[in-house]
């Protein structure tokens, strides 16, 4: 199997938690929302995004993967976003090739910045 489609158990994400601070949080595979990291709480969102591609990097979970399994902990894991599979097949231009999908880098306005 392709590496980048198979789920790992556990990847990181982001939560916005005021305008410009975001905390870090886990998410597990097939489990509904997600857990605070204490170490990683309300710091500014680029010093987060940045450490949680770092954290997800040394899982050797890739950036379309995490955000996969980011839509499954929010909206289901029967959901057509958090099947990596399903993304590649129908958004190839978002997958980690050059860009990394950034649907999931928005703040609580819901606003996509592709």
């Amino acid at each position: 199997m392709n590496p980048e489609l198979s789920m790992p158990g556990f990847c990181y994400a982001i939560c916005h938690v005021r305008l410009k601070t975001a905390t870090i949080v886990g998410l597990q595979h097939g489990v509904s929302g997600y857990w605070p990291l204490e170490e990683y709480q309300e710091m500014p969102i680029d010093e987060a995004k940045a450490k949680r591609d770092e954290l997800n990097e040394r899982l050797n979970v890739t950036k379309m993967v995490a955000d996969c399994m980011h839509v499954g902990s929010m909206f289901g894991w029967d959901v057509p976003g958090a099947n990596p599979r399903f993304v590649m097949e129908n958004f190839p231009s978002k997958s980690d090739s050059k860009d990394d999908l950034k649907w999931l880098d928005y703040g609580p306005s819901l606003e996509v910045d592709w």
